[in-house]
This record gives structure tokens, sequence and C-alpha cells, in this order.
């Protein structure tokens, strides 16, 4: 059985997959790329120590507890330094790897990032992780409310 060349673009993230001179459909290269951009976030996340954490609960707190998209992706850059750092197109992978993070923890859909989502979103996962149980069905998945909030507390 060949193993299949891989190609990828500028981030890293697989786009052509051929064994035997077949090609992969889209839907199966797509969720090729998927699960590489998934098993990245995951390692991602385990940098997270509790130095950085503290750091970024300081930003956070500068910021009325919370971030936008640029400040988040700008301050953990400058604080994940030491993540794979030899990765080829390591900047442009980590930036759309951090997007993919930011929208995924920002339940409320909102242009910023609540202190509360993103710590709760840490410890989580750190729990599922420190317990060994990673099974898809417990891990779970945030998605955008339907429901707006538009009370802040001042």
């Amino acid at each position: 059985m060949a193993l299949p060349s891989i190609k990828t673009d500028s981030r890293g993230m697989e786009i052509s997959s051929e064994t035997k001179g077949e090609k992969l459909s889209p839907r199966a290269q797509y969720t090729i790329a998927h699960e590489q951009e998934s098993e990245l976030l995951l390692e991602l996340t385990m940098n997270f120590d509790l130095y950085t954490i503290e750091l970024l609960r300081t930003e956070f707190a500068k910021q009325n507890n919370q971030l936008g998209l640029a400040d988040f992706i700008t301050i953990l850059q400058q604080h994940l330094v030491s993540w794979k750092p030899d990765m080829e197109n390591r900047r442009e992978t980590l930036t759309g790897l951090l997007r993919s993070f930011f929208f995924e923890i920002n339940v409320h859909a909102q242009e910023y990032l609540q202190w509360e989502e993103f710590s709760n979103y840490i410890i989580e996962k750190a729990m599922l992780l420190k317990s060994g149980d990673t099974f898809v069905d417990n891990i779970k998945t945030y998605s955008p409310s339907q429901v707006k909030n538009t009370f802040r507390f001042t």
C-alpha cells in the first residue's frame, strides 16, 4: 500500500492527497485538514501553562475582562513563543489556529471574548485531558448562541 503524498498550503494544512494517482475527494481533503487543525489546536491548548494563563488574565483585566480578536491573537502570539518554534509558516499557522480558537471559545458570538468564557474553556479542556477521557461525545462543542446577551455589568 502506497503512502499518500501530502501537499500543504501556506499554513501547513493539507490541500491535496494522492495514493497511486487517485485524488481524494474535496470532502476527504477537508476532513483530513480539519483533523490536522484540531490536533494542532489541541497541542496549542496544552501550552497554556499557569504563567501564560496569569498573563492572559492580566491582559483581560486591563481591557474590562474582554479581548477582541486582534488583541487576542497578538497577545497569545507574544506568549506562545515556545510552541513549535521551527514549524514552517509558523506565524500564519498560529494566526489561523488562534482565530479558530477565539471563535470556538466565543460561545456568544460577540465581538469580544470574555475572560469567563476563556477560563472555563481552558479548565474544561485541562480536566478532560487530565482524566484521559477524550471521547468525542464527552468534549463539548461550543457554538454561537441564538440568544444575544445585551446586559453588561458595569
